[in-house]
């Protein structure tokens, strides 16, 4: 072992544990039968057992037991300093470089910091300048590769679909990706914004989206910023591929059902955050000479907040909206009749999940009297939704 012991040694990598042979080995030659070779065999050293009794003949030290201990190798991802672990490159180097700043300080840094805190008028006597070192990311290689594989899977995921479902299952449940969230929130923000025509493209990213958030183990709470707006793009963009027959309604719906989750885990942190949602959709769907494909996506958005979100901002303004999209759906432009249907049914669900709600609690008669003109303008659509006993009592 002393000879790969040596070669590690030389590689600046820490040597293997073990023994080996104080004494150089040695061989003796024999001839075998056929002349043209030669067998060589160890020459054992005879030990006379009286020399060793006396003393005179020193055995090697007995090995020590073998024993075993604990240590963490990794915790999230990242390999903890602990003596047991090799210390990074990048560690050394970063404490080398410490040192060699604290050694090359001198009075002339000292004077150009006085000189600056004069400028900006602070007492240079009483001002305490704190210098913090720049974090650095130190990305392992498993997770360089992991990272590799993700963006593989999620652009090349219509053409693999295996592929990326493995991916994006792993993503949803690992536990040591929290140092891979800011580079993979930060790849959605940029890629949504310069796919918007790509539909397979942006339901991937989507995808991603959701794995992250979903995540248990992950903490999103601080890359919110590039996540939300990525999400809320895919609701309420005007144009969401190349052709318009294609199904960007499926992608709608899905990123709105994000936003669903996002609101119900950081409720609690952001108080503000499903109101500032609300009034993102509530204004997507009453700007003026807005899209109908956005106008869908805010119907959509807020209906999965909930029948308190659609009382308070679709029920008012639903007649409203059914006789604009109504009278869209007869239009010439048939690409226009047809998004034109998809907001009438938007509507129409919304409505039903709304009214489902009221049947199950009392409703004052401002309530009613919304609902029988959203009934009238809808007809006989409405009636899937509705239980036969209600039916009867009420628009019989």
């Amino acid at each position: 072992t002393r000879d790969i012991d040596n070669a590690l040694l030389l590689q600046g990598q820490s040597s293997l544990h073990g023994y080996g042979n104080a004494n150089p080995i040695e061989f003796n030659i024999k001839k075998s039968k056929n002349k043209d070779r030669k067998v060589f065999t160890l020459k054992e050293k005879t030990l006379d057992l009286q020399q060793i009794a006396e003393g005179e003949e020193k055995l090697p030290p007995v090995p020590v037991k073998p024993t075993y201990s604990v240590h963490w190798l990794a915790i999230d991802g990242v390999q903890p300093s602990i003596a047991e672990n090799p210390v990074l490159a990048s560690q050394k180097s970063r404490k080398r470089d410490n040192e060699e700043d604290a050694k090359h300080s001198s009075q002339a840094g000292v004077e150009a910091k006085k000189k600056r805190t004069r400028r900006l008028g602070v007492n240079s006597d009483k001002a305490q300048v704190i210098r913090r070192d720049i974090a650095k990311h130190d990305l392992s290689s498993e997770l360089q590769l992991y990272y590799k594989k993700v963006i593989a899977a999620v652009e090349d995921g219509s053409v693999n679909k295996s592929a990326a479902e493995n991916v994006f299952a792993s993503l949803s449940i690992d536990p040591g990706l929290q140092f891979l969230v800011p580079y993979l929130t930060k790849y959605v923000s940029e890629q949504v914004q310069s796919n918007l025509e790509n539909l397979s493209f942006l339901f991937s990213l989507m995808r991603l989206s959701k794995c992250l958030i979903v995540n248990p183990n992950l903490n999103n709470e601080l890359y919110l910023h590039q996540l939300l707006p990525a999400v809320l793009t895919c609701v309420l963009s005007k144009k969401l591929c190349r052709k318009g027959f294609e199904d960007h309604w499926s992608l709608r719906v899905f990123a709105a059902d994000l936003t669903k989750i996002v609101c119900a885990q950081y409720a609690e942190s952001y108080t503000v955050l499903q109101r500032r949602i609300i009034k993102t959709f509530y204004d997507a769907l009453n700007k003026k000479k807005q899209a109908m494909t956005s106008q869908y996506g805010a119907i959509v958005g807020l209906t999965v907040l909930g029948p308190l979100t659609i009382k308070s901002y679709l029920l008012p303004s639903m007649t409203k909206h059914v006789r604009v999209f109504r009278k869209a759906s007869s239009a010439k432009n048939e690409e226009k009749r047809f998004e034109a249907h998809y907001c009438l049914s938007a509507l129409l669900h919304a409505f039903g999940i709304y009214f489902k709600y009221t049947t199950e609690r009392d409703i004052d008669n401002e309530e009613r009297d919304l609902m029988l003109q959203v009934h009238e303008e809808l007809g006989e659509k409405t009636v899937p939704w509705c239980p036969t006993e209600y039916i009867v009592d009420t628009f019989v």
